[in-house]
C-alpha cells in the first residue's frame, strides 16, 4: 500500500465508484464481442457480478481466483 497512489485504492464511499465509472464509460470503446478485464479487491466480486447483471451490456465470461483462492480478476464480454 505505501507504494500505490490514493486514487488506486479509493473506491469512494462504497468502494465500487471506480467499477461503476468503468462500467458506465467502458460500452462506448468496446465493440460487441469485445473483453474487458477488471482486477478485484477482496470481497468485491458478487458487488461487481451484479453492477454487470443490472447493466445488462456485458457479460461475465469468467472469474479468475489468486493463489489465496480469492477471487481476484473478472473477464467481461461486450453483449451489444
Amino acid at each position: 500500500r505505501a507504494f500505490e497512489p490514493l486514487p488506486a485504492l479509493d473506491g469512494g464511499r462504497d468502494g465500487m465508484e471506480f467499477y461503476d465509472r468503468l462500467l458506465a464509460e467502458s460500452p462506448a470503446l468496446l465493440h460487441p464481442g469485445g473483453m474487458l478485464v477488471m482486477e478485484m479487491g477482496m470481497n468485491q466480486s458478487g458487488d461487481i457480478r451484479q453492477k454487470v447483471n443490472d447493466k445488462q451490456e456485458f457479460v461475465v465470461k469468467r472469474i479468475r481466483r489468486d493463489q489465496a483462492g480469492i477471487d481476484r480478476v473478472m473477464c467481461l464480454e461486450r453483449t451489444s
